[in-house]
């Protein structure tokens, strides 16, 4: 790229190039960087992916294998859950009902009293016209109805505490230890050498020996006289 500056130097404005620094194969620093980034993240992901599958059991490096023993433990909490629901409504209903009342009724009645003789006046207007009215009246009923409070429906929760047991199955870890012994071979006597050489030597000279015995035997049997029966003999 510095050359090609270098060439259009006279035609253009030179615009000097960043130096980079590379190492003797001609990658520079930040690709020597990316790829050891890339190596250590290879790196730690087998190393988790190993640790994962041997997760069961922990060897560390004194030669003793550590296995981890879990088990599950009941947690018990409490939720809110819907039950019945009481549903309170309020409606308007018509009843007839009825009331006596005392009623009082008034009527004009017209009567004659006679005065006893020789009564005066008295000042009384006598002679001349005179026009009374009075009129009868009764009583009616009138109704009217007013709104009065008689009682009050409340709707309240009352709460109660009740136990109830809980049954769950958990799960442990549990190991079983077995010992097996190695098979001990009996202990055997040391195997003596044996010569086969020697051995047939002596039984060679065993043979040799009983041989002439045995030919001494047979000369004192031919030597023996046959002996005759010359007893009478049965017909």
């Amino acid at each position: 790229m510095l050359n090609l500056t270098r060439d259009r130097a006279d035609d253009e404005r030179v615009i000097p190039a960043t130096p980079r620094l590379r190492d003797e194969r001609g990658y520079t620093l930040i690709e020597v960087m990316v790829a050891a980034a890339i190596l250590v993240t290879g790196v730690l992901g087998i190393l988790t992916l190993l640790n994962t599958a041997n997760g069961a059991t922990h060897r560390t490096n004194t030669g003793v294998e550590v296995i981890p023993m879990g088990e599950e433990r009941l947690n018990v909490g409490t939720r809110v859950v819907q039950g019945e629901t009481v549903r309170v409504t309020r409606r308007v209903v018509e009843q007839p009902v009825e009331q006596e009342v005392l009623l009082r009724d008034e009527k004009v009645i017209v009567e004659r009293r006679p005065l006893p003789a020789g009564a005066a006046a008295n000042g009384a207007k006598v002679l001349s016209e005179t026009v009374v009215e009075m009129s009868n009246s009764s009583q009616v009923p009138t109704v009217w109805k007013s709104v009065h409070v008689g009682e009050e429906v409340v709707l309240r929760r009352q709460v109660t505490e009740r136990t109830e047991r809980v049954r769950e199955t958990l799960r442990r870890d549990v190991v079983d230890v077995q010992q097996e012994r190695a098979e001990v071979p009996a202990p055997r006597a040391p195997a003596l050498a044996y010569d086969t050489e020697a051995a047939t030597q002596r039984a060679a000279q065993a043979e040799s020996a009983k041989r002439p015995v045995e030919a001494h035997e047979a000369v004192k049997q031919a030597d023996k006289p046959v002996s005759q029966d010359n007893g009478p003999r049965k017909n």
